[in-house]
């Protein structure tokens, strides 16, 4: 049976006081992890970032939890009920962090996998074909904050006053919507989140697991400067993950007054991963 070893690896916070991404592995199981604290509020369970403490709690759950015979979704389902033993209550909506994550498991005929929100797990297999089984794409309701920050902006509004009128809707949003049969679905402490992520297998020969959150890939979703995800991932492969970060910030700072792409800040934390697939004993 295979497992997973690091390849490359790059994680950074942005403009974050501190980073809210996870990649971790173990044998046969990856995870990737993008968390968010409650906009425009004081940490409440963490002194520095809710976000942080949900996914490191996260990331402690899930290791404790990896065995030969657990599925990815069974992991997620167990994982929340301990993290939600270990929270303090009561926490108000408008207040809970929550996280996106993607799971991974080496299975004997090639992968098994978990997702739900906006993370991306992509699969090489021996003859380098990609396959993408968890894409992540923002919310209906992030896109709409961003058009409303270009056309707020764009009426002559500096970016500052349009992002703070734009975070009350976001606000408003996350309470009526965030883990609702009418909304949209995230991980924090609702078991019933679990019904409404995507899972799966993907039979194939795994060479590779690319796992990246969505501040990586800013560079495509936001800004559709970079080429498909499979060119993206060939030119990484080659000229390394720091390379492609350092280009990424590099928009970031050549439009730091986000005039050109507008979006929620300037900098988001960003990371990716190449896991490399082999066999116990290999060099």
């Amino acid at each position: 049976m295979k497992s997973f070893a690091v390849s490359d690896l790059i994680t950074d916070r942005g403009d974050h006081p501190i980073n809210e991404d996870c990649i971790g592995w173990s044998n046969r199981f990856a995870w990737v992890m993008d968390g968010a604290s409650a906009i425009g509020s004081v940490p409440w369970i963490d002194s520095i970032s809710d976000a942080n403490w949900l996914v490191s709690q996260y990331e402690t759950a899930i290791r404790e939890l990896i065995s030969p015979t657990i599925s990815c979704r069974q992991l997620i389902r167990d994982a929340i009920s301990i993290v939600a033993s270990r929270a303090p209550a009561p926490i108000a909506e408008s207040l809970l962090p929550n996280l996106a994550i993607g799971i991974l498991k080496i299975e004997s005929d090639g992968a098994s996998f978990f997702g739900l929100g906006d993370v991306t797990i992509s699969l090489v297999d021996s003859e380098g074909r990609v396959v993408t089984p968890l894409m992540g794409k923002m919310t209906k309701y992030d896109v709409s904050a961003i058009q409303k920050i270009q056309s707020l902006a764009a009426s002559g509004f500096d970016i500052e006053t349009a992002k703070e009128q734009v975070y009350a809707e976001i606000i408003r949003d996350r309470v009526t919507f965030m883990n609702k049969e009418n909304g949209y679905w995230t991980i924090s402490f609702e078991i019933d989140a679990v019904k409404h992520g995507v899972s799966g297998e993907a039979k194939m020969e795994l060479s590779e697991a690319w796992l990246m959150t969505d501040g990586f890939r800013r560079y495509d979703e936001i800004y559709g400067l970079g080429p498909s995800l499979e060119e993206s991932i060939s030119q990484w492969r080659s000229t390394g993950l720091r390379r492609a970060l350092s280009e990424l910030r590099q928009v970031e700072i050549e439009d730091f007054d986000m005039k050109v792409h507008p979006r929620i800040s300037i900098s988001d934390d960003a990371s990716c991963a190449r896991l490399v697939a082999r066999e116990l004993g290999d060099d």
